[in-house]
């Protein structure tokens, strides 16, 4: 028989501060070796830590602690799968083919919304923008090479020009060169904010 231990309040204050230190080691043993998506891993090694010292002291929640070690990944690669049903939702399945329909001109809809006015405009353009972000958000974090800034933004704007490409070819809705440009914007802005969050969070203070 296997007696299982309750672990009082003191003993859970000394394991989240034993967590913490343990945490913060291998976050730089990681960096030094250059642990490809090192955010996840060093999460993964604070999940860990946790999951053995609480099967270590018999626990009965040392499985929500291992449990806790996969649902790092699993949350990050099913908010990206629904991200990219979103977009594929409401860029290409909406709407009939009908009339292949196109514009080449440049900030055509920004001015349109600047000059005249148009509410409805202006959210045209900053939902072309904002429905990009997630994109440059989640890149960096599920693959290592797109934390390089170059890789991002082509990966975002290769996207963006497939699905305006494939509206062009089908006839739904309308390829514009302004939704590449908002859409790749939006991936620029995504990466920015996540490589912030990672520098202000992670990196050590020069």
């Amino acid at each position: 028989e296997v007696k299982v231990n309750r672990i009082g309040k003191v003993e859970q204050i000394f394991m989240w501060i034993i967590t913490v230190a343990v945490t913060v080691v291998f976050y730089f043993i990681l960096k030094h070796f250059e642990t490809a998506n090192i955010v996840p891993s060093t999460l993964s090694v604070t999940t860990s830590f946790v999951a053995v010292y609480l099967t270590f002291r018999r626990s009965p929640f040392f499985a929500i602690a291992y449990a806790a070690n996969d649902v790092v990944l699993i949350l990050l690669w099913v908010l990206a799968v629904g991200y990219l049903v979103i977009v594929i939702y409401a860029t290409l399945l909406r709407g009939m083919g009908g009339y292949r329909n196109y514009n080449l001109h440049l900030f055509r809809a920004w001015k349109e919304a600047w000059y005249n006015y148009s509410v409805k405009n202006w959210l045209n353009v900053l939902l072309n923008v904002a429905l990009f972000v997630p994109m440059g958000f989640l890149l960096p974090l599920l693959f290592p090479k797109m934390q390089k800034w170059y890789a991002a933004i082509a990966t975002g704007f290769c996207f963006s020009l497939a699905i305006e490409l494939f509206q062009l070819w089908r006839g739904t809705g309308i390829c514009d060169v302004d939704d590449l440009f908002a859409n790749t914007l939006g991936t620029i802005i995504g990466y920015g904010i996540i490589m912030l969050f990672l520098t202000l969070c992670f990196e050590k203070e020069n």
